[in-house]
């Protein structure tokens, strides 16, 4: 009879193991799935981030971009610069009222053929040779808005990229329309996205220079005005056949 009861006790006690058991393995199972099934969630929401933080920052600088092209093609055809003569004074002060009304601006000038200047605001001196020569690119190119490449200030440390534009009054006299834009207001919106713990986010054009670029992953951040058409991520990006989406990089000196 105390055999039978041992016997019942130590099948009771398996009996109880093995459900034990089973309860937890069942609970490391729906714990696993749970885990990565959040993890997968969080990953895809943390891309859909990022994604939405760079075209936000395109739409941004394609605004800002067809704003100036905008304003210098309605200006083209302002009395001051479309009339009989060009009215120095009335050219200055169209070009005050410009910039005053545009943030992005930091300096809007005009050049006449006879090297005579007018500018409201800061503005690139190098109108007549050097890497930046708006003045030279408008000239070989009438009619269209021609763009410098992205620059650093030497005094502000912003970075700007010049637009100008040629034009020519009823006498055939023909000058030059700049606006200096600076990307200080893309860098402000830049550093206001949060994307994730570890990420960054750049603006850059397409010969690799940065044209602005903020975040807290030391690898994918950079200086502006650097250049990065080495680096293997800009390389990826360059070559991608879509406008938009994922690359992933493995090289090591990415």
């Amino acid at each position: 009879m105390m055999r039978d009861i041992k016997t019942k006790h130590s099948i009771g006690q398996y009996v109880r193991y093995i459900l034990i058991f089973t309860i937890l393995m069942a609970l490391i199972v729906v714990l696993t799935g749970s885990y990565f099934t959040s993890r997968k969630l969080l990953t895809k929401r943390n891309l859909l981030s990022q994604q939405g933080a760079a075209v936000n920052l395109m739409a941004e600088e394609k605004t800002i971009h067809t704003s100036t092209i905008d304003v210098l093609q309605k200006l083209a055809n302002e009395d001051a610069f479309s009339g009989e003569e060009y009215q120095l004074s009335q050219v200055k002060q169209v070009l005050r009222i410009v910039k005053e009304g545009n943030s992005n601006i930091k300096g809007i000038g005009f050049r006449t053929s006879d090297g005579k200047m007018i500018k409201s605001g800061e503005i690139s001196e190098s109108a007549n040779s050097g890497e930046h020569s708006w003045y030279k690119n408008a000239i070989t190119s009438p009619g269209t808005v021609t763009w410098t490449a992205p620059y650093k200030d030497k005094k502000t440390k912003q970075m700007i990229r010049t637009a100008s534009l040629q034009v020519k009054n009823m006498n055939g006299q023909i000058g030059v329309l700049a606006i200096d834009l600076s990307y200080h207001n893309i860098e402000e919106a830049i550093s206001a996205l949060k994307i994730g713990r570890t990420g960054s986010v750049t603006l850059v054009d397409d010969k690799g220079t940065v044209i602005a670029s903020k975040g807290k992953s030391k690898k994918y951040t950079f200086k502006s005005g650097q250049n990065i058409n080495k680096k293997a991520i800009f390389k990826e990006i360059k070559q991608a056949v879509g406008n938009r989406g994922e690359r992933k990089i493995s090289c090591v000196n990415a």
